[in-house]
């Protein structure tokens, strides 16, 4: 019978966050749980669009069925840290909110990237393949964006003017 806490520290090494977070710019972000790095997505889009000079209304209602109004548009945001392959996962994805476009923003260990999507673009499949979230579901979806798919986020003034 083995010892349960090497046990679970060799189960644990196996999922052990890429090195390439390794003292990197983003790495403390990396090591949050997706609710508060879901938190920091939105906020972080919220500050940095007002910056860029747009008008942003957060709302009352983290759990709505949008997260931002930018110049009075139904925003829904998404945020992902880069998975070991260079890729992001974008999950839950609702197809059945009330929001205009998607902004999914992506962390990697030292830059910010982007993708902008219509609602209607998720729908069709332009975005890309959405994937079922959970087995005979179809509420929830994931879409994975590998990051030569996204833009650098100083790009984001420009794609948010196309939208508004």
């Amino acid at each position: 019978m083995g010892d349960p806490n090497s046990i679970m520290l060799a189960i644990a090494k196996k999922h052990f966050i890429s090195s390439k977070w390794a003292n990197s710019t983003f790495e403390s972000i990396k090591h949050l749980g997706n609710t508060s790095k879901g938190e920091i997505g939105e906020s972080f889009i919220s500050e940095y669009s007002q910056k860029l000079g747009f008008v942003v209304d957060e709302g009352d209602n983290r759990l709505g069925p949008y997260d931002l109004l930018i110049n009075d548009n139904k925003v829904e945001v998404k945020t992902a840290t880069e998975d070991i392959s260079g890729s992001f996962q974008f999950n839950h994805l609702r197809l059945d909110y009330d929001y205009k476009f998607v902004i999914c923003l992506g962390i990697s260990p030292n830059e910010l990237l982007f993708g902008i999507w219509s609602k209607a673009d998720l729908a069709t499949g332009a975005a890309g393949n959405l994937v079922s979230m959970g087995a005979g579901q179809n509420s929830s979806f994931k879409l994975t964006k590998r990051k030569d798919k996204l833009k650098p986020i100083v790009d984001l003034k420009s794609e948010l003017d196309k939208f508004s």
